[in-house]
């Protein structure tokens, strides 16, 4: 399953602010070198395959690889974090081939997933629950 992606696009739609955007390019592309690591066992395209960004990260599964890296960095803020998560989640399709980013694991409908974040105003704990729901 292969989704239209554009890194610009996608940038803009969580609002990822412009400090950010070459950091979370570059953790895209580290995602990349691993999922084609665990895939091959080598680097295939090289050390931080950039130029694969638009075409691969509209798969739910590659996309996961790339999230991972961004959630993990100490440098990105706690909202593009939260963003990312929920844009992550959002993608999912349990039902298709690859339609579940790495490294969720296949959850049946009702399942929850749940997340650390900045609290918004008005919540007293930084965890929020996100349901995935069969599309």
């Amino acid at each position: 399953m292969s989704g239209e992606f554009s890194f610009k696009r996608f940038c803009k739609r969580l609002r990822i602010p412009k400090g950010e955007r070459s950091l979370v390019e570059d953790l895209f592309a580290r995602g990349l070198e691993k999922y084609y690591y665990d895939l091959y066992g080598y680097d295939k395209y090289g050390p931080h395959p950039e130029f694969l960004i638009n075409e691969r990260m509209g798969e739910p599964y590659i996309f996961g690889y790339g999230a991972v890296q961004v959630l993990r960095h100490a440098d990105i803020s706690d909202d593009t974090k939260r963003r990312m998560a929920e844009y992550t989640l959002s993608i999912v399709r349990p039902r298709v081939e690859y339609g579940v980013p790495f490294p969720l694991l296949p959850m049946s409908r009702g399942a929850c997933f749940v997340f650390r974040h900045a609290p918004r105003p008005g919540e007293s704990k930084g965890v929020r629950q996100a349901w995935l729901r069969s599309r």
